[in-house]
């Protein structure tokens, strides 16, 4: 198990958006599942490996099973997430839907849910009850790769799903400005089943809103009326000159 920081994630008030990316990883080649924040029926094991020495398998009868990372991993507070990972099930309970990806924001709403349907297994994804389009059936102990990419910055949060690289478009949602709290892969709702995933990846950036400034509007001077010059004023014009005219001459 290996959790990685891509770069050096220094610290930052409480509330502060984090610039870089804090890279979360799991690729099997250790012993345990230390690296995830909480664990429950969750293990490597050599059976659940994609391929390398071990992949994660999460199995239950009638319990959560899950492995998940808090923002506490990452070491700060982040608005955007993009993970990636190998799936495959391998068994789940009569009519029971699955939960394989949540990605969940400290407002505790309009989480991303990605989920296999109870009535059809197929893979299905939503911000907040929101439904995107969905896969064709999943396949018994067939891995699939799953990417996905999300945000929560601003007031419409959005994401995006490929899934073997064919991509399923954007969902998005009205919310609040927020910021991921927890990558959880597995249910935490009784279930049962039995799923693997490999070679994970989630990378977290944080990207404040751009404050745009209100122009000012630009100061107009009103334009002034011209002069209207009758015929009366032309003769008295003319008048005097002519008499300026005669008396330079005198």
């Amino acid at each position: 198990m290996l959790l990685v920081l891509a770069t050096a994630v220094s610290f930052v008030p409480a509330g502060a958006l984090q610039s870089e990316i804090a890279e979360l990883v799991f690729d099997g080649e250790a012993t345990t599942v230390a690296s995830f924040a909480v664990v429950e029926n969750a293990r490597v094991d050599a059976d659940a490996a994609r391929t390398g020495r071990a992949g994660l398998r999460i199995s239950s009868v009638d319990e959560p099973g899950y492995a998940q990372w808090d923002s506490s991993d990452s070491g700060s507070d982040f608005n955007r997430a993009a993970a990636e990972f190998w799936f495959r099930l391998s068994s789940r309970g009569a009519g029971e839907s699955i939960d394989v990806l949540t990605i969940a924001n400290a407002e505790g709403e309009r989480n991303f849910d990605f989920f296999l349907a109870g009535d059809s297994q197929r893979m299905k994804w939503d911000i907040y009850r929101e439904n995107a389009g969905e896969s064709g059936t999943v396949d018994f102990d067939r891995w699939y790769f799953v990417e996905v990419t999300l945000s929560y910055a601003g007031t419409t949060h959005w994401v995006e799903v490929s899934i073997d690289g064919e991509d399923w478009g954007r969902t998005q949602s009205t919310g609040i400005p927020t910021t991921v709290e927890s990558i959880t892969f597995g249910s935490k709702a009784a279930k049962t089943h039995s799923q693997d995933y490999d070679d994970i990846v989630v990378r977290l950036s944080g990207d404040e809103t751009e404050v745009v400034a209100t122009p000012t509007a630009p100061t107009v001077t009103p334009a002034v009326a011209p002069e209207v010059r009758d015929l009366d004023y032309w003769r008295g014009w003319l008048r005097d000159r002519v008499r300026a005219v005669i008396d330079g001459l005198i």
